[in-house]
């Protein structure tokens, strides 16, 4: 994948990472766009982020609605790769939205810290 405009202002700006160069081209691995497997394994893999690594527990009665208590509580719904997150502070919205960021993003930091 050839580095954009695009994807290097969101690495700068919303992942408050350096740039760097754009003649860098990023190997895709695996391509999960398209796949008829797609959905099915972007389910497994959000869905274990949010269970395992930010302890969400799905609600029995509705499984993309979720639920922690983090001092406050906390509620997320989620609809394939949109969220929704409600909470008693936006502080508290920001950090739950930096932290699905940063696992999310998570294999592509590992790829680059790596060739540096």
């Amino acid at each position: 994948m050839q580095v954009d405009e695009q994807f290097m202002d969101w690495w700068i700006n919303e992942l408050k990472r350096e740039p760097f160069p754009k003649e860098w081209v990023i190997p895709i691995l695996k391509n999960l766009q398209g796949h008829p497997e797609a959905p099915r394994l972007w389910e497994k893999h959000i869905n274990g982020i949010l269970r395992q690594a930010l302890k969400f527990q799905q609600t029995t009665h509705e499984p993309c609605v979720y639920h922690r208590t983090n001092q406050e509580p906390q509620l997320m719904l989620r609809q394939v790769d949109d969220f929704l997150v409600s909470t008693k502070t936006r502080q508290e919205g920001q950090a739950v939205r930096d932290e699905i960021q940063a696992h999310v993003t998570q294999p592509l930091h590992d790829l680059l810290d790596k060739n540096n």
